[in-house]
C-alpha cells in the first residue's frame, strides 16, 4: 500500500479504461459501414495524456460542414483512414489536414482538406465510405491512409468494436457480405460474448485501479517466457495478435489471402477515384515501433520474435512494391519520422503519445507538412 501511495502522489489515481470504449468513440451503428461517427454530435474524450474535444458534422465528418459543390478554382483533398486520421488525440486545428491545408494555401494553392477519418475503419469500410459519401464531395485528390492493421482485418468480418462489412472474392471478383451489418448484440461483439471467470475479472478489476498491478502485469506480459507461463495457467491469452502476423517475412496463408483482398479493394479503390475524376494516393502509416527501435526490441522479447522471420516494416515494403508495379503514387514518411524523432530525443519529445500508438500534435505537423509538400511537387 506504500508503493500504491507513491505511485498515485508522482502519477496522479489511475484512470479506470474499459475495453469496450463505443460510447468514447462517438459512434452508433451503420448498416452498410458496422459504424459510424454520431452526426451532429460532440464529445470530449479524456484519458491521462489528453483531453480533446470532438465535434461532427451532419455527415459524421470531424470539423465544420462541407458543401458539395467545390469552390472555383480551389483544390479539394480528400482523407480516407482510420483513428490515426481521424486523430482524436488533438484538437481539430492541429490534425494534419488541416496542417495541410495551412501548408498549401502558404504556397499559394487555394486547398481545401476534407478529412473523412474514423476510428476502427479499415480499407473495406473506407472504400464503401467514399463511395457512398466521399464522391459526393467532387475531390481532385484522395488521400487513403494505410496502417498495418488494415490488411489483416480487411479480411475479418467483426472488429474489437462490433460486426463489419467484408468483401470475399467471388469468380476472380469482390463481393460485399455482412451486410446489412447486423448489430452488436446481434454479430456478437467480440468482447461482450466472451465470459470472463473469476480470477480474470478480478484481475481486471485490479488492473483498472490499481497502478501498482498495472506496473508488475507490465512487467510480466512484456517478455516472452514470463509472458507464455502466463497464459499457461489461464491469466491472459498467448500467442501473438492476428493482425500482427503481417509483419512476417514470408505470409501464412491467412495474411496471403488479407492481402489478396487489400489489393482488390485498392485498386476498386483507385478506379472509383479516377472515374470520378479525381486523383489517387497512398500514404503509409508508420508504426510506433519503426520509428522507435527500443520499442520494436521490446516487441521482440514481448512475443518471442526474431529478425530472420520478422520486419517492423514488411507492410511499408509491400505496400511499396505494389503501388510501383500498379504506378500508384505512394508517400512513406518513415525516414522523415526517424529523421525528426531524432531531433527530438536530446528534448525528450516524441512523435507520438506516451500511452499509446497515436500521433501527438507533433506527429500530427510533421504529416501535414509532409503531405502537402508532396502535394505541392505533384502540382508543378
Amino acid at each position: 500500500m506504500v508503493i500504491e501511495g507513491a505511485l498515485r502522489v508522482v502519477k496522479l489515481a489511475p484512470t479506470v479504461h474499459h475495453r469496450r470504449q463505443v460510447h468514447e468513440l462517438f459512434c452508433e451503428h451503420d448498416s452498410l459501414l458496422g459504424w459510424r461517427k454520431i452526426p451532429n454530435f460532440s464529445g470530449l474524450r479524456v484519458t491521462e495524456e489528453y483531453q480533446v474535444l470532438e465535434k461532427f458534422n451532419s455527415k459524421s465528418i470531424r470539423g465544420p460542414e462541407y458543401s458539395y459543390d467545390k469552390e472555383e478554382g480551389s483544390l479539394r483533398i480528400l482523407i480516407l483512414g482510420d483513428s490515426f486520421v481521424e486523430g482524436y488525440t488533438v484538437p481539430f486545428e492541429s490534425l494534419f489536414s488541416e496542417t495541410m491545408e495551412r501548408e498549401l494555401k502558404q504556397a499559394g494553392v487555394s486547398a481545401q482538406v476534407i478529412n473523412m477519418g474514423t476510428g476502427g475503419y479499415s480499407t473495406d469500410q473506407e472504400l464503401l465510405r467514399f463511395e457512398q459519401e466521399g464522391v459526393k464531395y467532387h475531390p481532385d485528390i484522395v488521400v487513403l491512409m494505410v496502417y498495418s492493421n488494415d490488411i489483416w482485418y480487411n479480411a475479418q468480418n467483426i472488429y474489437w468494436i462490433g460486426p463489419k462489412p467484408m468483401f470475399i472474392i467471388e469468380d476472380d471478383e469482390l463481393r460485399l457480405t455482412n451486410v446489412p451489418v447486423p448489430l452488436p448484440s446481434e454479430g456478437g461483439d467480440i468482447f461482450a460474448q466472451r465470459e470472463l471467470g473469476f480470477h480474470r475479472k478480478l484481475m481486471k478489476w485490479f488492473g483498472e485501479n490499481f497502478y501498482l498491478y498495472r506496473l508488475l502485469a507490465k512487467a510480466v506480459t512484456n517478455v516472452h517466457w514470463s509472458r507464455n507461463i502466463a497464459a499457461s495457467l489461464g491469466l491472459i491469452e498467448g500467442g501473438i495478435p492476428d493482425q500482427l502476423r503481417v509483419w512476417q517475412r514470408e505470409h501464412d496463408p491467412e495474411v496471403r489471402f488479407a492481402w489478396d483482398i487489400t489489393k482488390r479493394l485498392l485498386l476498386r479503390l483507385e478506379e472509383r477515384v479516377e472515374r470520378s475524376g479525381g486523383k489517387f494516393i497512398i500514404s503509409y502509416v508508420p508504426e510506433r515501433a519503426s520509428i522507435y527501435p527500443q520499442e520494436w526490441a521490446a516487441t521482440k522479447r514481448k512475443y518471442g520474435l526474431s529478425d530472420q522471420e520478422w520486419s517492423i516494416e514488411q507492410v511499408g515494403i509491400d505496400l511499396e512494391q505494389f503501388c510501383r508495379q500498379h504506378s500508384i503514387p505512394f508517400v512513406d514518411p518513415t525516414r522523415r519520422f526517424r529523421e525528426a524523432a531524432d531531433e527530438l530525443h536530446s528534448s525528450g519529445e516524441s512523435l507520438y503519445c506516451v500511452t499509446e500508438g497515436h500521433w501527438n500534435v507533433s506527429g500530427h505537423r510533421l504529416v501535414g507538412e509532409i503531405l502537402a509538400q508532396y502535394i505541392e511537387d505533384l502540382l508543378e
